[in-house]
């Protein structure tokens, strides 16, 4: 992700390209589909993160100056060095022994699709921030039915029933 992807003024994000490791590092890549190109909306608390981010990455440059590697890039080192795929199965992995939680990074992107539809998030709208092709990519592959959405799908039929007895 490059700074040209974040607009701050309209609180999006917007993904046109991927990060691939390769043998020598990394090469950037595209979505594998179509649908993967999207601008997806981003909160306000993200936007300010990315300011102070922006800012301390500034402060980076001037600290390390012609030692500093600069690029646009929005995950870097201090030393504005590129963060890659594989420094972040890295960091996973140390969370991972850390928490003593078995996951991956990926696993984060189930976490959050399955949170929006279990807070009520049309399946639609999930599909578009994950940037799948098909809707059921998302609801077979990338999303649990959770017990929390069980119930609640017994609670909205239950009072669909009852509304229907009283009319």
């Amino acid at each position: 992700m490059t700074w040209d992807n974040i607009s701050f003024e309209d609180q999006t994000l917007t993904v046109d390209k991927n990060m691939i490791q390769v043998q020598a590092g990394f090469e950037i890549g595209t979505p594998k589909t179509q649908a993967g190109y999207r601008t997806i909306a981003i909160d306000e608390i993200l936007i300010n993160d990315l300011r102070v981010h922006r800012k301390r990455q500034m402060e980076n440059k001037v600290r390390h100056g012609k030692y500093y590697y600069d690029s646009n890039f929005v995950c870097t080192k201090e030393n504005g060095e590129t963060v890659t795929p594989n420094s972040i199965k890295w960091s996973s992995s140390q969370v991972k022994k850390k928490l003593g939680i078995n996951f991956n990074f990926h696993s984060l992107r189930h976490t959050h699709a399955t949170m929006l539809l279990e807070d009520g998030v049309k399946p639609k709208i999930v599909q578009e921030r994950l940037g799948h092709l098909r809707i059921s990519t998302t609801m077979d592959k990338y999303v649990h039915v959770t017990k929390k959405m069980k119930n609640e799908a017994v609670d909205i039929f239950a009072q669909r029933l009852k509304r229907n007895m009283h009319n």
